[in-house]
């Protein structure tokens, strides 16, 4: 009976070490900051994030001098010698606009870090697969990022860095399209006054 059960025993484990060898496992390492920088998609993404800023900033620009545009009409519209109810109608617009303007400021910088999220983001999802390619060939099922924080220290042999790089370097390596799509601003409103409710 205990033979039996030795041999049963000895099958089990026989059997579990045959599926752990056959199927891959461990924990490969990839610096995504080094393919960016080798690859120059850091610089492109800059670019791209440089450029969505510029069209923003110009079109922050537009929106401010509309209410400035605004207010100097109604100015205008009230004469010289404005009435103090008049006065009072300026500075209410003047303080909308203000509200105004720094909402469109704070849209824009909640898009302008969307966008640049959505470029990294990008990024990482064009290097996944290439990534588990090169972590597999080396018996691995699992990729982190190099990160300080997270990883004390790993061998030199979990790195899959330069195979990752070495296959985005290939002149067959067709990248996908960038995001091309730039943050937008918000248009001017016209700066409401009690006059207008």
């Amino acid at each position: 009976m205990r033979t039996a059960l030795f041999v049963l025993a000895t099958v089990c484990l026989t059997a579990i070490g045959c599926n752990s060898a056959s199927s891959p496992s461990g924990v490969a390492v990839i610096d995504l900051d080094e393919v960016a920088r080798r690859l120059g998609r850091d610089i492109k993404m800059t670019e791209m994030i440089k450029a969505g800023e510029g069209v923003v900033n110009q079109q922050l620009a537009t929106v401010q001098a509309s209410y400035e545009q605004q207010l100097s009409d109604k100015k205008a519209e009230f004469g010289e010698e404005a009435t103090e109810e008049a006065n009072k109608t300026l500075a209410q617009m003047h303080q909308q606009a203000s509200f105004q303007f720094n909402q469109a400021r704070q849209q824009a910088a909640a898009k302008l870090s969307q966008h640049r999220a959505q470029l990294i983001q990008q990024f990482r999802e064009e290097v996944k697969p290439i990534a588990r390619e090169a972590a597999a060939a080396k018996g691995y099922n699992i990729v982190l990022t190099k990160n300080d924080s997270v990883l004390f220290d790993f061998a030199s042999t979990h790195d899959v860095t330069e195979e990752v790089i070495a296959a985005m370097s290939k002149s067959d390596y067709k990248a996908p399209q960038p995001i091309t799509t730039k943050p937008a601003a918000s248009t001017a409103a016209k700066p409401e006054t009690t006059e207008q409710k």
